[in-house]
């Protein structure tokens, strides 16, 4: 878009257009057009190779793992058909239909595209260490770890005093929706930001508890974190996740599982809490809605995201670039 070549210029970076037209309108599906393209006629490879004097200028990084070009480094975020599995159940039926009917590609796309393309670089990084486990099970071999990066000079904590009068959930297609209104009934006050109406059940579209706020910007996201009493973040399937690790920066805990991305970068009992199952969240936010926790939480959280800042997560890559 012109917008993110924009953006990127501002940034010193020339941008190369392939100049792809897709079908689909919808993000995740020009995601899987693309990759449908890429497996059965190499088409971004063959643009690719008219600009071929220019990979000698420089090292390269694939971070899609979806484009068959011979990199050096292959930075891994995940697998396809594992979170399309487990988000498809908890979204409307023409969400659920599609995504069922797309899983067997999302399947050979992990088998075939991912790991031919990860296994053809010299050096395969993976995003987390759930990140690093799944490419075990695909034989790919993983080199290293290294979190994605965040600007923790943006996400930080706008007030000294959060007003803490509601919890706050991202909803979007890796979101547990039915983890979130059992928690709404019981009488928790929730402000809810992301995913577009469509894909948000009507038994949450209409809930007394629960406030959609829909797409905000990141300056609001900034203060909404802020003043959170904590954050809600029940989820199907997250290779790193980028939400708790904002709330983290913005001082404000987590509740969440304790597995995968999530389970990584949350501290249990000090910058947030790690349940086992859907059970256990209730029951978390039921007790911190009733006793509230300790403050030096809140310090607790803004270190620990410091571990994900850009300047720290720079210095990991500097090791290979």
């Amino acid at each position: 878009s012109e917008p993110m070549r924009e953006r990127l210029e501002s940034y010193g970076i020339r941008p190369m257009d392939l100049g792809a037209k897709f079908l689909f309108r919808e993000p995740s599906f020009m995601w899987f057009e693309a990759c449908l393209r890429e497996l059965l006629i190499k088409s971004n490879l063959r643009k690719l190779r008219r600009h071929k004097p220019a990979f000698n200028e420089c090292k390269l990084l694939s971070f899609t793992c979806i484009v068959s070009v011979p990199a050096d480094i292959a930075y891994g975020l995940g697998v396809v058909s594992l979170p399309l599995k487990a988000a498809v159940s908890e979204l409307p039926l023409l969400y659920r239909l599609a995504g069922n009917a797309l899983r067997p590609l999302a399947s050979y796309i992990d088998k075939k595209l991912i790991v031919d393309v990860t296994n053809s670089a010299r050096i395969a990084i993976a995003s987390s260490r759930y990140c690093a486990s799944l490419y075990g099970r695909l034989k790919i071999r993983v080199h290293d770890m290294i979190y994605p990066p965040m600007d923790c000079g943006f996400y930080k904590p706008v007030t000294s005093r959060p007003s803490a009068d509601y919890v706050l959930s991202y909803l979007g297609k890796e979101t547990r929706f039915s983890v979130v209104k059992k928690v709404a009934d019981k009488g928790i006050r929730i402000k809810a930001f992301g995913a577009k109406l469509s894909q948000v059940p009507k038994y949450l579209r209409h809930h007394p508890n629960v406030e959609l706020l829909g797409h905000v910007s990141s300056e609001e996201l900034v203060a909404l974190y802020s003043n959170a009493h904590y954050v809600l973040y029940p989820f199907s399937d997250e290779v790193f996740g980028y939400i708790p690790v904002e709330s983290m920066a913005c001082g404000t805990p987590v509740l969440t599982y304790a597995r995968q991305g999530p389970g990584e970068t949350v501290i249990d009992g000090m910058t947030g809490w790690l349940a086992c199952n859907d059970d256990d969240i209730i029951k978390l936010a039921v007790k911190l809605e009733s006793n509230g926790y300790s403050s030096a939480i809140r310090g607790n959280c803004r270190k620990r995201s410091l571990y994900f800042d850009i300047k720290e997560i720079a210095k990991e890559w500097s090791r290979y670039l």
